[in-house]
């Protein structure tokens, strides 16, 4: 849950310092993992992106023989695929926040993979660019007649996932969920009681959610907001899904 990933561009980087607790000294870490997903100083979500194409890769060469076998029906091959690499691709991406580069990376990765399935191979007849140029276009057009590309995949796993928080009704999920989102920010910021201190710029992964459903600001982090309130109609959070996998993110 707790997914809220400063900026650190700005702290020194300091690889072979110790940190001082009380009378104890720490390894300095560049990176940490955090409810399984990687955490590192560069503010993004790029270590645990390449982190998971690397596990996803592994899952494909060991089901290779299966994913390449021309006696299966395409169709099986792909939806199979889907199922086991691309699942361990997007294991724990519902806490991510990529950015449009990372998000080019997994869906460019997910077309090699597809046009590898879908029986693209290397001609004697071709140099290498117009090799890779039919593969990323085959790979392309088979992800968007079965399921989508590998981003859209994501999204539609964090909709569904957000939702069901938002309709936790107590507990320590609803409250870390509301406790200091960006309604609740920008509500004081508004009527100037306090400033939002910039060291505490978060990036949030259910930004991406209010840049698509809207936000309303409220005082008491009880309530529900922007798109916490939407999500509590389970048909129409269902029904909006497919749009805002479709949507583009910054």
């Amino acid at each position: 849950m707790g997914t809220d990933k400063c900026h650190w561009s700005s702290c020194p980087a300091k690889p072979k310092e110790k940190l001082r607790f009380g009378a104890d000294r720490v390894k300095w870490e560049k990176t940490l993992t955090f409810v399984g997903t990687i955490l590192d100083l560069s503010g993004t979500d790029c270590a645990a992106v390449e982190h998971r194409i690397v596990q996803a890769t592994k899952v494909f060469h060991k089901w290779k023989p299966i994913l390449l076998c021309k006696a299966a029906p395409l169709a099986q091959r792909l939806d199979l695929t889907a199922k086991t690499v691309f699942q361990a691709a997007l294991w724990l991406s519902e806490c991510w926040y990529p950015t449009q580069r990372q998000q080019k990376r997994l869906d460019s990765w997910a077309a090699r993979i597809f046009g590898q399935v879908a029986g693209v191979r290397f001609s004697t007849d071709d140099d290498v660019s117009t090799f890779w140029r039919r593969l990323y276009r085959t790979g392309h057009e088979m992800l968007r007649l079965h399921g989508g590309s590998l981003n859209s995949r994501r999204k539609r796993r964090l909709h569904s996932f957000a939702g069901h928080l938002a309709r936790v009704q107590s507990g320590v999920v609803h409250d870390a969920l509301r406790t200091r989102s960006l309604a609740w920010w920008r509500y004081f910021q508004q009527r100037r009681l306090t400033v939002h201190p910039h060291r505490f710029h978060v990036w949030r992964w259910e930004s991406q959610l209010t840049a698509f459903y809207g936000e309303s600001a409220g005082l008491f982090v009880d309530e529900n907001t922007g798109w916490m309130e939407c999500a509590q109609d389970r048909e129409k959070w269902r029904s909006s899904e497919k749009a805002f996998a479709g949507a583009s993110s910054d």
